[in-house]
């Protein structure tokens, strides 16, 4: 390899960083202080913070940016997050217990083994989110889009799922009882043993409905 061909591709390589470095999510210092001291920040920019193990019940968050952001272990019951940007969050086993995240945007987010009883989740986007083994008690969900969404051993027990969008959804193992399924949309959403409304089980290979 000669010198010429060496120097390029090391100044390629730097610029591929720098490159990658600019894309990466940037969060505002003094905005994650203002989240855990005052618990009110709307509208600010978390994205791709660390703020897990926190305190942040009741916190108001409405419309924050708040891709890529660690919050795993945290307490967020009874926030105000309607409207934020959380694409890509962590959100494992987290507790935001009748939070307000109307309109939110949680795409491909982990919410993975997390509390959301009596949570306000209408027209939330939830496409390929991940709520395997979360408690969705009672959970609004209307008109939320809920496409591919991983919803494996997930509690939907009474939720309300009027005209969500649960297409190619996995719901293996998902506890439905009570929940409210009218003009909810479940093409090729799989159902392998879950609870079905009624209490019934789904038959193995259920899919777009329970057989």
């Amino acid at each position: 390899m000669t010198w010429k061909r060496a120097l390029f591709i090391s100044f390629a390589g730097l610029a591929a960083g720098l490159i990658a470095a600019a894309g990466c999510p940037a969060f505002e210092a003094g905005d994650v202080q203002r989240t855990k001291i005052f618990k009110k920040c709307p509208n600010c920019d978390l994205s791709g913070a660390f703020i897990a193990n926190e305190t942040l019940n009741g916190a108001q968050l409405q419309g924050a940016k708040m891709t890529g952001a660690n919050l795993y272990y945290t307490a967020l019951n009874g926030a105000h997050l309607s409207g934020a940007d959380m694409r890509g969050a962590n959100l494992s086993h987290t507790a935001m217990g009748e939070a307000s995240l109307s309109g939110a945007n949680l795409t491909g987010a982990n919410v993975s083994e997390s509390n959301l009883s009596g949570a306000d989740m209408t027209k939330a986007d939830l496409t390929r989110v991940n709520l395997t083994g979360a408690n969705l008690t009672g959970v609004n969900l209307t008109g939320a889009n809920m496409t591919g969404a991983r919803l494996m051993r997930t509690n939907l027990r009474g939720a309300n799922l009027k005209g969500a969008n649960l297409t190619g959804a996995r719901l293996t193992d998902a506890r439905l009882i009570d929940a409210d399924l009218t003009g909810a949309i479940l093409t090729g959403a799989m159902m392998d043993e879950a609870v079905w409304v009624d209490g019934k089980i789904c038959r193995e290979g259920s899919t777009g409905s329970c057989r």
